[in-house]
């Protein structure tokens, strides 16, 4: 009885230290996010850090102020809401030295809106002035060649990778703030904007 309390006893120390790890994975994550919305041109300020879930089920949320004009977004704005959305995957790729699921969500997100970028708004000056699709179905098909698809295809992924690199540069030069802010968010669990404007 007592080997089994000794293993039991262990056990739970084990899920505590898993429960510790995960949330300070998820704390670099959130913080990833909030220092990019600080520090990136265009990008809308963060107005609360949480490590406690949200609604759709996510471990940890950063919600950002709301854009005055949403409807007449222009193209840096949108590029600054991608740079945001791979802060957190940036942030465990040069804190952690890998990457988790957690980025799915802002992947798909991010894939998104430089599509869109490309394929619906003419923001890109390769592709030009052209909208390639309406309600997510490709017009008229037959007009669109293999080598435009795949000229959109490499535009998406320059957007993206030029996202990437920027979120990189900014956390990389700012790594003392990142991990001041990582701290703050275990001690707090949730930060809301006054806790965020005075850090």
């Amino acid at each position: 009885e007592a080997e089994s309390q000794g293993q039991s006893s262990r056990e739970g120390q084990r899920q505590d230290r898993a429960c510790h790890e995960e949330e300070r994975v998820i704390a670099i994550h959130e913080s990833g996010h909030a220092l990019v919305a600080m520090l990136c041109p265009k990008a809308t300020p963060p107005e609360k850090i949480s490590l406690t879930q949200d609604m759709e089920g996510a471990l940890g949320y950063v919600l950002r102020e709301a854009r005055a004009r949403p409807y007449a977004l222009t193209a840096e704005e949108m590029r600054a809401d991608i740079c945001v959305g791979l802060g957190g995957q940036a942030a465990e790729r040069l804190v952690i030295g890998e990457i988790s699921i957690g980025a799915s969500m802002d992947l798909r997100q991010a894939t998104h809106v430089a599509r869109a970028m490309v394929e619906d708004y003419g923001m890109s000056q390769s592709v030009g002035p052209r909208v390639m699709t309406v309600d997510d179905r490709v017009i008229d098909g037959r007009g669109v060649s293999e080598s435009l698809r795949t000229q959109i295809d490499h535009e998406i992924d320059r957007i993206l990778r030029e996202e990437k690199e920027r979120a990189e540069k900014l956390l990389k030069d700012n790594l003392h703030l990142h991990a001041a802010l990582v701290e703050l968010l275990l001690e707090k669990k949730v930060l809301d904007a006054s806790a965020i404007k005075s850090f």
